[in-house]
C-alpha cells in the first residue's frame, strides 16, 4: 500500500488533482469472533473488502493495513472522500451477515484526510485520518469525521498533531 500510495501522490500533485485517504476501523471487531467464531469475522473482513473494492472510483486504492483496518485513497477531494466514507458508512451497517446460529450486522468508524490539508504526503495523510478515526471511535462510533468544508474556518487549522505541508490559504 505505501508504496503504491505513494506513486498515486506523486501523479495527482504532478496534476494539480486532489486525494482523498480513507481509514476505516471495524467496530467492537473482536466481539464479533468471541460471539461468532473467527469464520463470521473473517466473512465481515472479507464483506468489507469487497464493498469497499466495488464502491471504489477508477484509481482508487484499497488496501487492508493489517487486522480490522483499511484504507482507501482516492483520486478525490476531501469533501468528496468524506461522502464516499458515509455511504460506504451506511451499505456496510445496512449488511447482515449469518451463521449456523445468528444474523448479525457490523459496523465500521472512518476517519477522511485531504491532500488540500497536509500536501501529497502519505505519512501527513495517514497521520490527520487516523486522528480524525479516533474522534469517531470517542464519539461511539459508526461514523465519518472528514475534512471540514474548504470555506469553513477550522479549514484554516491544522489537525491536532499532525504538521502541514504547507500554509492553507487564508
Amino acid at each position: 500500500f505505501v508504496h503504491a500510495g505513494r506513486d498515486l501522490l506523486d501523479r495527482a500533485r504532478r496534476r494539480g488533482r486532489p486525494c482523498a485517504l480513507v481509514l476505516a476501523d471495524l467496530d467492537r471487531f473482536k466481539a464479533i469472533n468471541d460471539n461468532h467464531g473467527h469464520a463470521a469475522g473473517d466473512e465481515i473482513l472479507k464483506g468489507f473488502a469487497e464493498l469497499a473494492g466495488q464502491a471504489a472510483p477508477a484509481g482508487a486504492l484499497v488496501a487492508r493495513l493489517g487486522g480490522e483496518e483499511f484504507a482507501v485513497l482516492l483520486p478525490v477531494s476531501g469533501a468528496h472522500g468524506a461522502a464516499w466514507a458515509q455511504a460506504l458508512r451506511a451499505r456496510f451497517a445496512a449488511t447482515r451477515y449469518e451463521t449456523e446460529h445468528a444474523a448479525f450486522g457490523a459496523t465500521a468508524s472512518f476517519g477522511v484526510a485531504s491532500t488540500d490539508e497536509v500536501g501529497h504526503i502519505l505519512d501527513g495523510l495517514l497521520a490527520a485520518a487516523d486522528v480524525r478515526l479516533y474522534e469517531v471511535k470517542a464519539r461511539g462510533r459508526n461514523g465519518v469525521a472528514g475534512p471540514p468544508r474548504p470555506d469553513a474556518p477550522e479549514a484554516r487549522a491544522p489537525v491536532a498533531g499532525v504538521a502541514l505541508a504547507a500554509p492553507l490559504p487564508v
